[in-house]
């Protein structure tokens, strides 16, 4: 349930907040807090983790993933876009999830449908067996 599920973001930025205090430079807690925030929903103060899991590790895909939903969630669409598609061009197979998502923003927030098709095309060249496609 969403009481449930709020208790267990808010022990994810708990432990996040142990972590980065141990280690001012430990990119991974700062993308789990961020990403956790966004649950609880705290969107900018997530964004502002995501953006120092990535001024600490630039080519944090899973950071631009996350920060590419917290935009979203801002209506910032072509930011969104930007960091889905700086995820892509750094890891182009790591993860299907990322055209998908790719896709979706194309389709529903920037009607660009062409796009939105290709993407999930290579949501199937990556994992043919894909729930996604």
């Amino acid at each position: 349930d969403g009481l449930a599920q709020a208790v267990q973001f808010q022990e994810i930025v708990e432990r996040s907040d142990l972590a980065i205090k141990a280690n001012p430079s430990d990119a991974y807690a700062y993308c789990m807090r961020g990403w956790a925030k966004s649950h609880l929903p705290q969107y900018q103060r997530g964004l502002e983790d995501l953006d120092e899991a990535l001024r600490l590790r630039p080519t944090y895909t899973r950071a631009y993933k996350y920060r590419a939903l917290q935009y979203y969630h801002f209506g910032q669409f072509q930011r969104s876009l930007d960091d889905l598609n700086t995820a892509i061009r750094l890891e182009p197979s790591s993860d299907p999830e990322l055209y998908f998502l790719r896709s979706w923003l194309k389709c529903n927030c920037l009607h660009d449908y062409d796009g939105a098709l290709n993407d999930l095309n290579g949501v199937i060249q990556l994992n043919r067996k894909d729930a996604y496609a």
